[in-house]
Formats: structure tokens, C-alpha cells, sequence
């Protein structure tokens, strides 16, 4: 390259604007126009669902992150980041419905368009009396709402009836061994109890590297006689074993464009492979139960050894998780209905439930009579109550993970180094981090004056 063209370069990047007051002004350009576009859509659609999810960032400041999924006439869903807001004092249920209607009237929210808010458990959120859904519900600016706890927070909480505390106790700190041994992992990790199935790989990690651990405190002259116990390295076992599946399910639950069809096949799934899994242990087949089978093999007593003893703790999760996710048999038959009009189905049964989700004052037993024999689905073409509330069941938030996932990126973008963000800038930041409407580029540059930076 000639000298001549690299000093056309340099040229061309000396007169870029890029001092941080234009960077900041582009970033806020930026972040409007996508805002614009998703409340666009919000005027444009026919129904939209919220979820909501409150954290902590660096300074210690409360932040409500708002995600919403719409549905169009078209029968199309979106689904963005809708805005973060700033809890400034405290964090009760009246503190963030204050926030959020004040948001509602300084944006226009066609509200009376809202069909459905999803929460984590918290109190502040889902208080019979004073939690935010509750004074919605009380408010009369809002429309009758259907509202969920996160399945999420559901299916782990569910996780945590197993009591296996004598397990998970003992003090972890084997750094320094590790690596003179040159281990397969450098350290373990330890578990966040906001999430609770993060044992799991603390406990594989454990399983894993149990010869180095017992050589380590050997070499400090520490006994842990649990390490040597027979029942209490089954123990280990089983629940790494059971926590390794419930953190799969978890995951699997995770993830954008998730609908309420795939999160109701995953729990029931999981509810069966329960059955399975306790009809195997007491067979004494540990075909699931990888770890299990090792502690059995590896301890010296074979004759303590009973599979069977541990359905009693499979039974406890299965009754748990029936208890936990009582609430999606009702909307089960809706969605395999959705999914495949063509099933067996019991029609009055079906319109019943209809009525019950939805609120209606009446079944849609005849629109369903003739979904359920229209071979060719014409129905679809049709501008039918049914395929309203197809609409309205579409845009169903059943868990918080995009709120968990701005959070992840929260976290990035506000460390302690860039604590002197404004509550403004963050929102920016964070909106072009996570939403995925892509910023009109052209009319941007349209619309600014090129100013060089000197």
C-alpha cells in the first residue's frame, strides 16, 4: 500500500466524530430510533404480554427490565426489549407499579391492548394485596390480565424439596492442589443460591476431581470422614445425578421465541421421565444414574447398597412439580389443540376451558366444531373469535429468562469502571445490546450535520 493511500486513511479516520460527547449523542440517536420502532409496533399490534424481573447492579441500584412480546394481525409475534426502569428507593409492589404506570402515561402504552404479565415469585411482585400484579389487576386503566409465575423459578424451586444439606456442606478450597496436580479443572465453582441448580456442576466438578480432594487433605492432614462414608458418597451421587437433569430441564426452558406448547411438553416430559427413572431404581438398573452406579461400584460395602431407597426423593420432586405446575393442565389442552386441531378431542370440555382461560362469556364450542372437521384449516383465513384468542394465547410469556439475559449484559455494560452511568445511558446501552429491531442507519445519518472532531 502506498504512502499515499495511508495518508488518505489516516485523513479519512482523523475527520470521523468520534469525541465522547458525538459517541454518546449516536448512542442516544441510536437507542431512540429503535424505541420508536418498538412502540411503533405496540400501537400497530393486536394484543402484547409483559414480563418483568427486578436485579441489582453495581451501585446497588434496583432495576426493573421489561420485555414484551406482541402479537399482529397476521397472526405474527415479536418479541423486544421494552425498557428498563430505575428503582431509586425502595422496591415494594406499589413502588414498581408507580414506576411502570408512570412509564405507561409518558409513552402512550396501549394498555387496555395487554393481555398477560409474567414474574418471578418475589413478593414485591406477585403479594396477594400489595404486589405490582395485584394493583394492576386493582387498577381500572388495566384490562383483565392473565398472569404467571416465571416456569423457571418454578421448576427450581421445585428442584430444592430435595434435602441433601450433609452433602453440600463441607468447605471447598482445593485451588492450590489442583493445580500442582495439574487437574482437569482449575478450581471449583461455587454455587450461586439465587440459583440454585448451579450445584450441579459444583457437584460433578466434585465427583470429578474426588481422588485429588482426598489426596489434598491427606497432604494437610484433614479427615472428613464423609469422604470415606459409604452412604454419604451414595448420597453425592444421587444428587448429581438429579440435579445434572433438573439444571438440563432448566436449560432447555431457556431461550427466546419460547411458547407455552414447547415449555408444557418439556415439563411433562421431565414429569415422565420421573416415572421412568423410579421404576428403573427399583429394578436396580442405574442405566440414569451415571454417578450413582460409580459410588455403588466404588464403595466397600456392596451389601449397603439399596437403589430403591432413593424413589422416595423422586416422588417428593414429581408431587412438587404437579403441585408447582398445576396451573398448565388447564391451558394443556389449549395448546395441543393449537398445535394439532385434528387430535381427539372432547369439544365441550374444550370450549369450557376456552372460557376459563379467556374469560369469555361464552364457548366457542361451534368454531371449534368447525376447525376440528375443516380439513383444508379455511378457518385460518377467517377473521374468527377462535383465532383471536390463538393470538392473544401466542403472545404468552411462561418465564423471565429475557429479563435474565439483559441482566448478563447489564452486568457488562455497568461495571464498577463505568459506574458514573447515567440511568439514561444505561437504558440506551442496554437497549442496543439486547433488542434486536435494527437502528434506521440512513435516516440517522440523514438527519445529523457532520461535526470533526479536533
Amino acid at each position: 500500500m502506498s504512502s499515499i493511500q495511508i495518508s488518505d486513511i489516516k485523513n479519512a479516520l482523523r475527520g470521523l466524530p468520534l469525541g465522547p460527547a458525538t459517541v454518546t449523542r449516536r448512542v442516544e440517536s441510536l437507542s431512540e430510533d429503535v424505541d420508536r420502532q418498538v412502540l411503533k409496533d405496540l400501537s400497530l399490534c393486536e394484543y402484547f404480554s409483559l414480563q418483568f424481573n427486578e436485579s441489582q447492579d453495581v451501585m446497588d441500584t434496583a432495576q426493573l427490565v421489561v420485555f414484551v412480546r406482541m402479537a399482529f394481525q397476521d397472526s405474527t409475534t415479536k418479541e423486544d426489549f421494552l425498557t428498563l426502569l430505575h428503582l431509586k428507593e425502595r422496591t415494594r409492589g406499589e413502588d414498581i407499579y408507580n414506576e411502570f404506570k408512570k412509564y405507561v402515561s409518558e409513552n402512550d402504552i396501549p394498555i387496555h391492548k395487554l393481555v398477560a404479565i409474567t414474574t418471578d415469585g418475589a413478593p414485591a411482585m406477585r403479594g396477594v394485596r400489595a404486589g405490582f400484579v395485584a394493583l394492576c389487576n386493582n387498577d381500572p386503566d388495566f384490562p383483565d390480565f392473565v398472569n404467571y409465575h416465571c416456569v423457571i423459578h418454578q421448576q427450581a424451586l421445585a428442584g430444592k424439596v430435595l434435602d441433601f444439606s450433609q452433602v453440600v456442606a463441607l468447605h471447598r478450597l482445593f485451588k492450590a492442589l489442583l493445580d500442582e496436580l495439574d487437574a482437569a479443572y482449575g478450581d471449583l465453582i461455587l454455587h450461586a443460591d439465587v440459583w440454585w441448580l448451579s450445584r450441579s456442576k459444583v457437584l460433578q466438578r466434585f465427583v470429578d476431581l474426588l481422588p485429588e480432594i482426598k489426596t489434598f487433605l491427606s497432604t494437610r492432614n484433614e479427615e472428613h470422614e464423609q469422604l470415606f462414608d459409604d452412604a454419604w458418597l451414595l448420597d453425592l451421587g444421587f444428587l448429581t445425578d438429579l440435579t445434572a437433569k433438573l439444571n438440563a430441564l432448566n436449560n432447555e426452558l431457556q431461550g427466546k421465541d419460547q411458547h407455552l406448547p414447547h415449555m408444557i411438553s418439556a415439563v411433562n416430559a421431565f414429569k415422565a421421565k420421573l416415572g421412568v427413572w423410579t421404576t428403573h431404581l427399583k429394578n436396580g438398573t442405574l442405566t440414569h444414574f451415571s454417578n450413582l452406579k460409580k459410588m455403588s461400584q466404588a464403595i466397600e460395602d456392596k451389601d449397603a447398597f439399596y437403589p430403591e431407597q432413593y424413589c422416595a426423593h423422586l416422588d417428593k420432586v414429581a408431587t412438587e412439580f404437579n403441585r408447582r405446575f398445576g396451573e398448565l393442565d388447564v391451558m394443556e389442552d389449549i395448546a395441543a389443540f393449537v398445535s394439532n386441531p385434528f387430535l381427539p378431542i372432547d369439544i365441550e370440555q374444550l370450549s369450557a376451558k376456552f372460557q376459563q382461560v379467556f374469560s369469555l362469556q361464552s364457548g366457542v364450542d361451534m368454531e371449534i366444531v368447525d376447525l376440528h372437521n375443516d380439513i383444508e384449516l379455511k378457518a385460518r383465513s377467517g377473521d374468527t373469535d377462535f383465532w383471536e384468542l390463538v393470538s392473544i394465547e401466542n403472545t404468552y410469556f411462561r418465564s423471565t429468562y429475557l429479563c435474565e439475559m439483559a441482566f448478563s449484559q447489564m452486568k457488562i455494560i455497568k461495571t464498577k469502571y463505568t459506574s458514573c452511568l447515567t440511568d439514561r445511558h444505561l437504558t440506551d446501552c442496554l437497549r442496543l445490546a439486547v433488542c434486536s429491531y435494527e437502528p434506521n442507519y440512513k435516516a440517522i445519518t440523514d438527519s445529523i450535520q457532520s461535526q470533526p472532531s479536533h
